[in-house]
């Protein structure tokens, strides 16, 4: 498959749930006889998308990391206008910038967030958080796991775990209980053998590492980097977790960078990478169902020479598709924090 079938695949695909994905060479974003614009494509390959004022069917607008083109300040006006959230994201998944209208303004909010870190108030916050992850992961391990005796072990082990972070005394104790219920979880995805479904034709063509999950720990520079697919298809969807999350606490009037358990690091907005975590779980099984009923081609990945592998269109669109998902995980837990932080 060349390049000009994947990106006709990817285009040709339909509006979900008011999400407008952006992608390919020259694209613009603008604003014309009162309505938005979109105009975006691959070669020969090319698409033009109008949305007329009031229409609500449009509610998130995504820039895959195209090559080249604009976004006018007409089309932004227009977007706020609408109350349509934007986001552009990079080859990975992950945000480069995120913006949402209305978003709230809260001081005291604010002040009680900074305020929190090191006291029993942020003890309380990281523990909801981290206790619900570790809820989600038990419940996507059970539903990979067939055996009774099997399913009674896990069921056993991460109410265990939850237990064990709800009586935590200090964030210490916190995050080792979490990375305990990491390990165990990731390699009960190993002992699963979830491992990617090929076409007839690549299957002798990828590297023996390619087909398998090979766990968490095979990922390098910063969890950012997987040398194999399914790495690589979660490192996309927790970007574009990144991006739901940021939209999320910014509607709230929370701030991005004042985070509890991921320490201050320039450049990264530790409150959402606390956040995310919660819904981590939502992402797995978003890729678990994908992993299930979905054919891989390796014209759909690239390998740079150091080994890191990058995901292509219309895979990058498939995974994208589902930021409605990601964002509809954490409305609860978003305002579960901001009550206990009121």
């Amino acid at each position: 498959m060349d390049v000009l079938e994947r990106a006709r695949e990817a285009f040709e695909r339909p509006l979900l749930d008011g999400v407008v994905l952006v992608d390919g060479y020259g694209v613009q974003v603008k604003v014309e006889r009162s309505a938005l614009v979109v105009k975006d494509g691959i070669g020969t390959v090319r698409r033009e998308r109008r949305w007329e004022r009031g229409d609500r069917s449009l509610r998130r607008v995504v820039l895959l990391n195209p090559q080249g083109g604009s976004v006018s300040l007409d089309a932004l006006q227009w977007l706020e206008a609408q109350g349509v959230a934007v986001a552009s994201l990079n080859g990975r998944g992950r945000p480069r910038w995120v913006t949402t209208w209305p978003a709230k303004h809260d001081a005291p909010l604010r002040r009680a967030q900074a305020l929190a870190l090191g006291t029993e108030l942020g003890l309380e916050l990281a523990r909801y958080l981290l206790e619900q992850k570790v809820k989600g992961q038990g419940d996507v391990l059970l539903s990979m796991t067939h055996g009774i005796g099997e399913r009674s072990e896990v069921r056993t082990l991460f109410k265990d775990l939850r237990v064990a972070i709800l009586n935590a005394t200090d964030m210490g104790m916190i995050e080792a209980v979490e990375r305990n219920a990491a390990k165990r979880y990731w390699r009960g995805w190993v002992e699963q053998g979830i491992a990617v479904s090929w076409a007839a034709r690549d299957r002798g063509r990828v590297p023996d590492h390619w087909k398998a999950f090979p766990g968490r720990e095979a990922l390098w520079w910063g969890n950012q980097r997987a040398p194999d697919p399914i790495n690589a298809c979660l490192n996309y969807l927790y970007g574009c977790l990144e991006s739901e999350t940021s939209v999320a606490l910014l509607a709230a009037g929370l701030d991005l960078e004042l985070g509890l358990f991921h320490v201050d690091q320039e450049g990264r907005d530790s409150f959402v990478y606390d956040v995310m975590e919660v819904a981590r779980p939502a992402a797995d099984t978003i890729l678990l169902d994908l992993l299930r009923h979905r054919t891989f081609r390796k014209s759909e990945l690239a390998e740079s020479p150091a080994g890191e592998v990058a995901l292509l269109v219309p895979l990058t669109h498939e995974l994208a598709q589902h930021l409605p998902t990601l964002a509809a995980a954490l409305p609860p837990h978003v305002d579960h924090l901001r009550a206990l932080l009121a």
